[in-house]
């Protein structure tokens, strides 16, 4: 069955990407563009440098580096589950995650990820050699016995929680996410 074009869908247009975060832009940003303001804002400074280790990401206030982090990963699981967020160039961030779910009183999806990380040291090399292979149906394959299963379920079961604490951690500790730094207006 054919694919109705994307303009068909009566999708609202994303939020602009600010210039810089303020108190005031926090406050009055609603919830539902919040979140996707933020993960623009800092898109648009890393650019393709989205490793955790990325000199631009790591200058960020801690709040709007774990809210990246947080929102990369939760974009691949809620989409393939932990087999794409580790497959695809998104893992990069993943020894940070952890941290940055606990940044937003998140301990039991911290412990998760942990779990996952586990899994992906011995889930790895099939990994590896899928993405070398560089085809859909390598992908695919990594499905097959995905170990990656109970974790992605049990986070999945979790992501109504996950998004209303970072919203209040946000709305809670704005001064954590200001950039650049000091900027208030």
């Amino acid at each position: 069955m054919e694919q109705p074009p994307l303009e068909d869908f009566d999708l609202p247009p994303p939020p602009p990407t600010p210039d810089s975060i303020t108190r005031e832009f926090l406050a009055r940003t609603p919830d539902d563009a919040l979140e996707e303001s933020l993960f623009a804002y800092v898109l648009s400074l890393v650019k393709d440098d989205i490793s955790y280790d990325s000199p631009i990401l790591r200058a960020l206030p801690e709040g709007l580096r774990a809210h990246f982090v947080v929102s990369v990963l939760d974009a691949e699981v809620c989409n393939g589950g932990f087999a794409q967020f580790f497959f695809n160039s998104s893992g990069q961030v993943g020894p940070s995650s952890a941290e940055a779910f606990a940044f937003f009183g998140l301990p039991l999806v911290a412990d998760i990820v942990e779990e996952a990380m586990q899994i992906h040291v011995h889930r790895a090399p099939r990994l590896d050699s899928a993405r070398d292979q560089g085809t859909i149906e390598a992908f695919m394959k990594t499905y097959q016995d995905d170990p990656f299963r109970s974790v992605s379920e049990r986070y999945l079961a979790l992501s109504d929680e996950i998004r209303s604490a970072r919203i209040r951690h946000i709305r809670a500790h704005p001064e954590l996410f200001v950039h650049p730094t000091g900027g208030t207006a």
